[in-house]
């Protein structure tokens, strides 16, 4: 119907059926849940509500429905439509974002226990994402997808973290431990960091312990400055002082 009126160029009678049909779907939903605790499990045979009462939820067990609060991971509906075979049964399908289709749809749990009741999950560490991740049989980065709504954490940054103390710790198994001379010290330091750079560049480091490059150690030393300096014959000579000590 709502598209019929789409195709009409109706948007508002569009948009009011599409509304109506959500209004109806969440009231089967809460009527199905009476007939559950009245009829059908039976727990509850002589339960008489008021509507207001109903809609404050006064009755015994609670229905939660993934995505909200109490389940915030939608993934546990491809379950619920895999038992009862919800797709062939009444047209209902998944996205592959867990979403329903039709919009007008609902899907939760019903319980019973009389001591039951309405929570929500907090924020998680990534400890308990890689427990979900395990017995769901996911990848981290596939539970902190669709976990993403309460991560206690960033996951491109804490990524970004670990890579780069991965490289530190990479950096230091390569750094030599003992070397004869703080010049030759800085000297591997700056291979590692800019041997990139200095081959596409073209120039040539060079950690001479000439006259001159001596002697600007000796002022680096005493004024505390960081000094670059290009050579007549291309080399470029580089002081970090606190290397140097």
């Amino acid at each position: 119907m709502a598209e019929r009126f789409k195709r009409a160029n109706d948007d508002y009678s569009s948009i009011m059926v599409k509304a109506l049909a959500d209004r109806l779907a969440e009231a089967f939903a809460e009527r199905l849940h009476q007939r559950v605790r009245r009829e059908f499990w039976a727990y509850a045979p002589d339960e008489a509500l008021s509507t207001s009462d109903l809609i404050a939820e006064k009755y015994r067990g609670i229905r939660p429905a993934p995505g909200y609060p109490a389940q915030p991971e939608h993934s546990e509906k491809a379950t619920l439509f895999d038992l009862l075979d919800t797709e062939r049964q009444i047209g209902v399908k998944l996205t592959e974002s867990f979403a329903m289709w039709p919009g007008a749809s609902v899907c939760g749990l019903y319980f019973s226990h009389p001591e039951s009741h309405y929570f929500g999950v907090g924020k998680i560490e990534h400890d308990q994402v890689e427990d979900y991740a395990r017995r769901k049989g996911w990848t981290i980065a596939e539970a902190e997808k669709w976990l993403a709504p309460v991560l206690n954490y960033d996951p491109g940054r804490r990524h970004a973290r670990r890579r780069s103390n991965a490289s530190r710790a990479a950096f230091k198994r390569q750094t030599p431990e003992k070397l004869p001379s703080p010049v030759p010290r800085f000297a591997a330091l700056a291979r590692r960091i800019d041997l990139d750079l200095v081959w596409r560049s073209g120039v040539v480091l060079d950690y001479s312990n000439s006259e001159r490059a001596q002697q600007n150690r000796a002022d680096e030393r005493k004024h505390g400055t960081h000094r670059q300096h290009i050579e007549p014959q291309g080399k470029v000579h580089v002081r970090a002082p606190s290397l140097l000590k």
